[in-house]
C-alpha cells in the first residue's frame, strides 16, 4: 500500500515538473530543461515499483492443496470401491457423520457398482478449515435393473485438520447416501 501510495506522489511530481516551465536564462544543474533533472532523481525510485511480483505459493501452502486433492480422491476412490473403513477414517466423528456413513453403507448394499467423479471448482483455506466447491456426476447400478441412476450436482465439502484432514460437512447436493434420496419417478 504504501508503494502504490509513493507512486502516485512520484507521478504527480513528474507531471508537475514537466508541466512548470522556467524563464530560459534559469538553468538547473546546468540542463535547459528542469523535467529531465527531476526524472534522473525521480525515475530510480520510480520504476521499481513499476513492476510486478507474481505471487509465489509457500511450499506449506502446496503441500497443503495436495493433501486436500489427495483427500477428495481418497474419499471418491472409496466410496466407488465401496471401502467403508478409510471412509470412516476421512470423516470428522459427529453426530452428523454417523449418520452419512450409515447412508454410505447402505448404498453399498443397494448397489452393486458405483461410479463417481468430481471436478474441483474453487478451494477456500482459512486456517486449518477448507471448503472445496465441486461439481460432481455418478452412476449407481443395481442389479437386476437395466437403466442405471444417473445424478450429478453441486456441493461444498468442508474439512478441517492439518496433517490429518477430514470431512465434517456436505453442503448443496449430497453425492452420498443416494439409495436414502426421494428421487422423482420412484413409487418409494
Amino acid at each position: 500500500m504504501f508503494r502504490v501510495i509513493v507512486q502516485g506522489v512520484i507521478t504527480v511530481c513528474l507531471i508537475a515538473l514537466y508541466s512548470v516551465s522556467i524563464a530560459p536564462k534559469q538553468n538547473v544543474a546546468g540542463s535547459e530543461h528542469p523535467e529531465v533533472v527531476g526524472m534522473q532523481f525521480l525515475l530510480p525510485e520510480y520504476i521499481p515499483g513499476c513492476k510486478s511480483t507474481p505471487y509465489i505459493q509457500s511450499e506449506d501452502d502446496s503441500a497443503r492443496l495436495r493433501r486436500l486433492d489427495d483427500t477428495v480422491e481418497t474419499l471418491r476412490s472409496s466410496y466407488e470401491n465401496q471401502d467403508i473403513s478409510t471412509l470412516d477414517s476421512l470423516f470428522t466423528p459427529l453426530e452428523g457423520s454417523e449418520q452419512l456413513l450409515n447412508a454410505i453403507q447402505h448404498d453399498f448394499e443397494v448397489y452393486d457398482s458405483i461410479s463417481l467423479t468430481f471436478s474441483i471448482d474453487r478451494i477456500l483455506i482459512a486456517q486449518h478449515d477448507y471448503a472445496i466447491h465441486l461439481h460432481w456426476e455418478g452412476v449407481w447400478h443395481t442389479p437386476g435393473q437395466d437403466l442405471p441412476l444417473r445424478e450429478r450436482g453441486l456441493s461444498v465439502f468442508k474439512f478441517t485438520g492439518d496433517q490429518q484432514i477430514t470431512l465434517h460437512t456436505i453442503d448443496g447436493d449430497n453425492p452420498f447416501g443416494m439409495d436414502t434420496r426421494n428421487i422423482p419417478g420412484d413409487e418409494t
